[in-house]
């Protein structure tokens, strides 16, 4: 699936669970990676509504190589004091 139709996909996914509406755990699942419950606290990331277990992920995302880490690692770099900048491979 080409990477513009992959986010639309993504966006209506996460909009169809903020409203609650159904979506079978194949399709969560085949869209979504797994973080330890201690990283989605330090990323600040909420739930997508009270008390759900499905977080969303509303930072920098490379779906060619570095996933989530493309995120995460200018945190991690920043809270040791370093500078890193991480660009799209395209």
């Amino acid at each position: 699936m080409p990477l513009k139709k992959r986010c639309q996909a993504l966006k209506d996914i996460v909009e169809r669970v903020e409203n609650r509406e159904s979506v079978l755990w194949p399709e969560i699942m085949r869209n979504s990676v797994q973080l330890w419950s201690n990283r989605i606290k330090n990323l600040g990331m909420e739930p997508v509504h009270p008390g759900s277990d499905i977080y969303v992920w509303n930072n920098l995302y490379d779906p060619m190589l570095l996933g989530v880490m493309q995120g995460i690692l200018p945190l991690v770099f920043a809270n040791h004091g370093k500078e890193l900048i991480v660009d799209n491979i395209s």
